[in-house]
């Protein structure tokens, strides 16, 4: 049998005897002998019967010096419930805190999609001005290819040819091309 209801202490009977001349129909009790542990400490003590451990409690089978261990015990006990209640109230803390961290988190979250959309459109703007830039470093490799080369090139239809470099159009007589006839 255990015996529970005190914090910290376990009472365990070990055995069954009969009193002499006793019996269990008469009204001899009967003894047992049990082991009370109480914060790690064994005491033995003889009672007379299961309903005496229970009607009884600790205070007719212990000793003083049981009682102070018991006392003990449940200073320990109430001085660590304190501490757990403490730690309770700093893990409320923290959830509370960590639910505000999750708040602002999804708002972040918000942030990034936006900053990813317009990064995006950086990049596509980027790639149109490399395209540009490609075109413009052509041109200017045509234009570094020298005055005369261009000015010998058709670059019209109509006969006209155009000077890069010097924004001037001349005219073409037939298929002679006249170096000196300037606009």
């Amino acid at each position: 049998m255990v015996l529970t209801g005190v914090q910290g202490v376990s009472l365990t009977t070990k055995s069954v005897s009969e009193v002499v001349g006793g019996s269990p129909k008469s009204n001899h009790p009967w003894t047992e002998d049990v082991s009370i542990d109480v914060g790690g400490k064994s005491y033995d003590h003889k009672v007379q019967s299961k309903e005496h451990i229970v009607t009884n409690h600790i205070r007719t089978i212990g000793s003083e010096d049981l009682i102070q261990d018991m006392l003990k015990e449940h200073k320990k006990m109430t001085k660590s419930l304190e501490k757990v209640k403490g730690n309770v109230g700093r893990l409320d803390k923290e959830i509370k805190k960590l639910k505000k961290e999750k708040i602002n988190l999804e708002g972040l979250k918000e942030k990034v999609k936006a900053f990813d959309l317009e990064k995006n459109k950086i990049l596509k703007q980027m790639s149109e001005l490399d395209k540009v830039n490609t075109t413009l470093t052509t041109l200017k490799e045509d234009l570094e290819k020298g005055h005369s080369e261009v000015h010998a090139k058709d670059r019209s239809a109509l006969g006209e040819i155009l000077c890069l470099t010097c924004n001037k159009v001349r005219l073409k007589k037939g298929n002679v091309l006249s170096s000196y006839e300037f606009w």
